[in-house]
């Protein structure tokens, strides 16, 4: 239940489960809608903004449900 306590460890995994989900979904969906290929500067800038949105409430999370 690492995180539950949201350490080290449990921000690691939650990281890890972000960039994770992130590269799935550019694998499996490399293009836009025009069939264009998605820009790779735009997708890192996307990574870190919502990135801090889900490690703010895996934090919230960790908090008040766990």
């Amino acid at each position: 239940m690492a995180l539950a306590s949201l350490s080290g460890t449990g921000y690691g995994l939650v990281i890890g489960g972000w960039l994770l989900l992130c590269l799935l979904i550019f694998l499996f969906s490399p293009r836009d809608v025009q069939g264009r290929r998605r820009a790779t500067g735009c997708l890192f800038g996307l990574v870190i903004f919502f990135g801090l949105f889900f490690l703010a409430f895996a934090a919230w999370a960790a908090d008040h449900i766990f």
